[in-house]
């Protein structure tokens, strides 16, 4: 529960905390350091604003009675001194100072995890043939098993972003991926094509944990100098992957093998990224390495009042799924620019998955390739992205060069250049 006390202690630290860094940004010029902390900072109000209740404590007379004839004990003397913070921007506990090795580590691991995921979402379309076949239907309905999974995709995020600022990243991730392979092995061994259908939506909805948690968790390990390079790696391998599966999925489904192995492989591609994560992968948002910090804490000291401030927020579903529901429609709808970009992305994703019905019926039906080769078609494509990514990574010196020209204050506008000129190549090679 929220106890009066500790509401006006929040509230004032969190004043005092902006107030000194508005005066060091005004007397100095404000560090890397001094913005991660203030992002941090911002993470525990948000996550408050998001779970927590808006009801306040409850009164005296409504407690709960300690049992046992015992009366109430006394509130902490001190609720500021037994709650625990991060030992200055240089603490090892904060991600952004863990070991450079172990970070790169990581971003692999979860790029890897998000290739599997949208693989996994294209390779589909390699099996449709074999699908037709086998349970005697049309192509459109086969088609539903690509479709289906973009459904999934795009329903996710609801879930898992929310649960994301809830209990920390690692979990959803997890389950994420877990529930993604679960139901792509489902759809290798189903009998039936319901089955199939329902499972590939279940799996796409799963699969929307990486591809929505993981640049969070960038975030948390990158300050604003570094974050660019590491969002463009995952971002080809969200676009990599589908482009990657029509050819792999096509050599399988010619294959004495079968359309099965095509969710065979991708359920084993998810599994390897599950098992690397559960072992290796470690929690980055601020706000419940606050929480676990003190578990800690209090088994070595025994003193139960040590907690973090996220210890001290009372979660109430019914506002969490309010809140977190109706964000996005009204972000879209007053926000101009976040409603033409997200018009934007997802005309250009959708075409990915067009073409991944358009490809087959030019190289396979005029030009009479097989799958396998056919699908070869979509290399030009992969390249594409690769030079792309590779413009991205070259162009971060010249955005570091900004930041410390701006104080380290990062500017929204910096990356739009690099973004009309891939908009007006996109559009040129459509054409072509």
């Amino acid at each position: 529960m929220i106890t009066m006390e500790s509401e006006k202690d929040y509230n004032q630290s969190s004043l005092d905390y902006d107030n000194d860094s508005h005066s060091e940004s005004s007397n100095d010029t404000i560090g890397l350091d001094d913005l991660e902390l203030t992002r941090i900072n911002t993470y525990r109000l948000q996550q408050r604003t998001t779970v927590g209740s808006v009801t306040g404590p409850t009164i005296r007379e409504r407690w709960l009675p300690m049992g046992a004839g015992k009366e109430h004990p006394p509130l902490l003397p001190d609720s500021e001194a037994y709650v625990v913070e991060f030992d200055g921007a240089d603490d090892p506990l904060i991600p952004v100072n863990w070991p450079l090795r172990k970070r790169l580590f990581l971003v692999a691991i979860l790029c890897y995890s998000t290739f599997a995921c949208s693989f996994a979402s294209a390779v589909f379309s390699a099996a449709i043939p074999g699908v037709i076949q086998e349970f005697h239907t049309t192509h459109v309905v086969g088609s539903l098993g690509v479709t289906l999974y973009v459904l999934g995709f795009a329903a996710g995020p609801t879930i898992w972003a929310p649960g994301s600022e809830l209990i920390g990243r690692r979990a959803p991730l997890l389950v994420g991926l877990f529930g993604c392979g679960i139901f792509t092995v489902a759809c290798a061994t189903a009998k039936d094509l319901q089955t199939i259908m329902l499972c590939r939506f279940f799996a796409g909805l799963f699969a929307a944990s990486p591809i929505s948690v993981v640049p969070a968790v960038f975030a948390d390990m990158y300050n604003h100098l570094q974050r660019g390079m590491i969002m463009s790696i995952f971002c080809m391998a969200v676009f990599i992957g589908p482009f990657a599966a029509p050819f792999v999925g096509g050599m399988l489904a010619m294959s004495p093998l079968g359309w099965r192995w095509t969710m065979w492989i991708s359920a084993i591609m998810i599994g390897m990224g599950f098992l690397v994560a559960l072992i290796c992968l470690d929690e980055t948002y601020a706000p419940v390495i606050l929480v676990q910090k003190a578990a800690t804490l209090r088994r070595q000291t025994r003193n139960w009042g040590i907690h973090a401030k996220q210890d001290e927020v009372e979660i109430d579903f019914t506002a969490l799924l309010c809140t977190n529901f109706t964000r996005p429609i009204v972000m879209l709808i007053t926000e101009p620019i976040l409603l033409l970009i997200s018009l934007y992305i997802s005309f250009i994703y959708g075409l990915i998955y067009a073409l991944l019905g358009a490809y087959p019926v030019v190289f396979q039906g005029v030009y009479e390739m097989n799958m396998g080769v056919g699908g070869l078609a979509f290399i030009g494509l992969i390249i594409g992205e690769l030079l792309g990514g590779t413009l991205m990574l070259f162009l971060q010196r010249s955005y570091a060069h900004k930041l410390h020209a701006n104080e380290g204050i990062p500017v929204p506008e910096w990356r739009l250049p690099p973004a009309i000129l891939g908009a007006m190549i996109f559009a040129i090679g459509l054409f072509w």
